[in-house]
């Protein structure tokens, strides 16, 4: 898998960040660095040129920039609290005023209820077939 076409896919914004991050956790030992530099951006998303509205809102969703830029924050939060040395981090920036306020955009999304659910989920599908996942990052 060619990380980096994952990281474009989730700057991208889409209806599925929630599952590409979950994704990047599991495969990328880089997510930590990657995902703290998203963060304190606040996490701009890139959308796709060229597109028509029809065609945009088919890959991203039908939020607005900041509300895939909030979708994209309450996933890498939710999926930093699976790897050690990143939970407090994550922790402590939900405090942050002004992430506080991006992750309000996310409410309607519960796009860290989603990260939750999928990495429960596919570390379960793996485990009945004798595999065990963990983040990559450690």
């Amino acid at each position: 898998m060619d990380r980096n076409l994952l990281w474009h896919a989730i700057d991208s914004g889409s209806w599925v960040t929630p599952q590409l991050i979950v994704t990047a956790v599991l495969v990328d030992p880089s997510f930590p660095e990657k995902a703290r530099v998203r963060v304190d951006e606040q996490c701009p998303v890139l959308v796709p040129a060229g597109l028509t509205p029809a065609e945009r809102h088919s890959a991203t969703g039908p939020d607005g920039t900041l509300g895939r830029s909030a979708k994209m924050l309450a996933s890498l939060l939710a999926a930093s609290t699976s790897i050690r040395g990143l939970e407090r981090w994550a922790s402590d920036l939900q405090r942050d005023v002004r992430i506080e306020q991006l992750l309000k955009e996310d409410e309607w999304n519960r796009s860290d209820e989603i990260v939750a659910s999928w990495m429960t989920n596919v570390r379960r599908a793996f485990l009945e077939r004798g595999h065990i996942l963990a983040p990559k990052a450690t």
